[in-house]
C-alpha cells in the first residue's frame, strides 16, 4: 500500500473545499505542474514500475501495489470521480481498519 495522509480539517467553506478538489483531479496543468493527486499517482507508478526493486529493498515478494489516500476525516474528494478513474482507494482514519482489516492504535 502507498498511503498519503492528509489532514483536511481545516477546509470549512465551501470555498476552501473546491479549492481543495481542484487539486485533486490527477492532472499537469498549463505550465507542467502536477496536482496533488497527479503526484502521488506518479509517485505510485513508479513503485509500480519498480516493484522488482522494491521486493529486493522490503525482503519479500510485492504482487500488488495499492494506491489509498488517508483523511483526518470525511472530505467530498472521497466521492470524486478521479479517484475511481485513477484506481485510489479513500479511507478516512476512523475507516482504515475496518477496511483493512487491521487495527492501529491512535
Amino acid at each position: 500500500m502507498v498511503i498519503e495522509c492528509k489532514d483536511l480539517s481545516f477546509d470549512k467553506t465551501f470555498g476552501e473545499i473546491a479549492r481543495r478538489l481542484a487539486k485533486y483531479k490527477g492532472e499537469v496543468n498549463a505550465k507542467g505542474k502536477r496536482d496533488e493527486l497527479k503526484r502521488h499517482i506518479d509517485r505510485c507508478v513508479d513503485l509500480e514500475n519498480s516493484r522488482d526493486e522494491l521486493s529486493q529493498f522490503v525482503g519479500f515478494q510485492i504482487e500488488k501495489i495499492e494506491r489509498v489516500l488517508l483523511f483526518s476525516g470525511i472530505t467530498p474528494i472521497q466521492f470524486s470521480k478521479a479517484m475511481q478513474e485513477h484506481n485510489i482507494v479513500t479511507c478516512t482514519f476512523d475507516s482504515i481498519s475496518k477496511q483493512y482489516a487491521f487495527e492501529y492504535e491512535s
